[in-house]
């Protein structure tokens, strides 16, 4: 027997130790729930939950996210549906307007109304914001514009074909086209009257013209040119010493109708009954390639063009639609025509000929508001919201000053509730996928939350049983260590 080295006890006090560790450890793993307390429990499993964490809270934010552009849609579509209102109601005061029992105060006091409700629709587009981001004056939207055309197309003159509104289902990519006609107003032209024999009235464009016997040339003028101003039309005198009607706005639907209205022929003072319309600007030749250089068959395919005085529309299939204000004017005021010809304002014929303008739309894809709906770089969804102003609505202008203008005033409201109304479904479409978008990444959290659960929480009932099972050895080790300290003892009953 050994008395200076006690093996027994060293062996039991080495057993006790390693115990008495994983006791330790354990009851760090239950006093915080957490089975990986450091590196050393698990490294693999520290590694791996700690990129699931990042994951777990990148996915929490991106829902957060997702939410914030919930009620970002909702305050674009409550303003859109505030604008859809006012243009219903604007809508009423036109279908009131084309009608020949009111009088031209009626249609003014109605054309008040309207400016205000312009006003105010144009305010709310300027006005809606959602932390600062205004979202329906096309900072919103997707496509930036640009347009190009040869330096040498107009002698001397100055362009302005701007693309002031597209739609967010444009495709990027360029539109070539050509410009053959800027829209004209109509133009009538009379030889006045040196003097009224017999008391007469007429209209034009419904607007009354009374002129009495022995009214002077010149009283003739000033009636006349009284009524074109409250009927939107223009009158001068042409160099021959004729009256010449010229509508303020370009376009087919504008029109100067003179009809004959009560007592007295217009043939009384020369003059015969006349209805004439402006004309539409004209584009040919359209060509959409896309952005890798290649003709879009499809958008060419379905691809249709129209025109409203100086404003052109050309549209694809779906929601794919442009619009172009063209104003192509020389610095003297004139007029293109599609033969070539050059016109003054009032449609005389001016010698010299210009070549039809080959131009190009670049569409841009510049983006729009992205909305981080992921954890992970690339994760994310553009939101479009297009332009909604007056002048892309073709709304500026509005007028209800006379019965064919409150007829166009009508059309054009059809065409801009549908637009809002196009608008606004895909902003309801967007908020569908928000939400579909927030219900799958909680979806993605809990279920990348419980797979982390399973490898960093403690496991409280093991544990606690594995604390008690090392406790019981532990008591049992020093009650053993206690016994092998007084084996070296025995060896003192050889010494008596």
């Amino acid at each position: 027997m050994k008395i200076n080295t006690n093996i027994p006890a060293l062996q039991t006090n080495a057993v006790l130790n390693k115990n008495n560790k994983l006791a330790i450890s354990v009851m760090q793993k239950l006093s915080t729930g957490v089975k990986i307390n450091s590196a050393k429990d698990d490294a693999a499993g520290l590694a791996i939950t700690n990129t699931m964490k990042m994951q777990i809270r990148g996915l929490n934010l991106a829902s957060q996210n997702a939410m914030d552009a919930i009620s970002l849609l909702q305050t674009a579509d409550g303003a859109l549906s505030e604008i859809q209102a006012m243009m219903q109601r604007l809508r009423e005061m036109a279908v009131n307007s084309a009608n020949d029992v009111l009088t031209a105060d009626d249609r003014n006091k109605l054309q008040i109304e309207a400016d205000q409700l312009l006003q105010e629709i144009s305010d709310t587009v300027t006005r809606t914001e959602f932390n600062n981001i205004k979202m329906l004056n096309g900072e919103a939207g997707r496509l930036s514009t640009s347009n190009t055309i040869p330096a040498s197309a107009i002698n001397g003159g100055a362009n302005a074909v701007t693309v002031s509104a597209v739609t967010a289902g444009f495709k990027p990519g360029q539109l070539q086209y050509t410009i053959e006609r800027v829209g004209l107003p109509a133009t009538a032209a009379f030889t006045p009257p040196t003097a009224v024999s017999t008391d007469m009235q007429f209209t034009i464009n419904g607007e009354l013209v009374q002129l009495l016997a022995g009214d002077s040339a010149d009283q003739v003028l000033d009636k006349i040119r009284t009524a074109g101003a409250t009927a939107g039309i223009g009158m001068q005198v042409d160099t021959s010493g004729n009256i010449v009607l010229l509508t303020n706005k370009a376009g087919s639907r504008q029109f100067i109708e003179v009809a004959e209205n009560g007592n007295g022929p217009l043939s009384a003072i020369g003059w015969s009954p006349v209805s004439v319309a402006g004309s539409d600007a004209l584009i040919s030749n359209v060509l959409f390639v896309n952005n890798n250089g290649l003709i879009d068959a499809d958008f060419n395919a379905t691809m249709s063009v129209s025109a409203d005085g100086n404003r052109i529309y050309v549209g694809g299939a779906d929601d794919q639609r442009l619009q172009l204000d063209v104003q192509l004017t020389a610095s003297q005021g004139l007029f293109y025509l599609k033969d070539g010809s050059v016109v003054d304002a009032a449609g005389n014929i001016i010698a010299g000929s210009i070549s039809p303008l080959n131009m190009a739309a670049d569409i841009g894809n510049t983006g729009g508001l992205i909305v981080q709906v992921g954890p992970n770089k690339g994760m994310e969804t553009e939101i479009l919201i297009p332009k909604v102003s007056l002048e892309a609505l073709n709304l500026d202008g509005l007028s209800l000053q006379t019965i064919l203008e409150a007829s166009a005033s009508i059309r054009k409201l059809d065409n801009a509730v549908s637009q809002i109304s196009v608008i606004r479904g895909r902003l309801g479409a967007y908020q569908n996928r928000m939400e579909y978008t927030v219900n799958n990444l909680g979806a993605a959290a809990y279920n990348l939350d419980a797979a982390r659960s399973r490898l960093e929480d403690t496991d409280m009932a093991y544990a606690m049983s594995e604390y008690t099972r090392l406790n019981i050895l532990n008591q049992a080790g020093i009650s053993i260590l206690a016994q092998a300290n007084q084996r070296p003892q025995m060896v003192l009953s050889l010494m008596r």
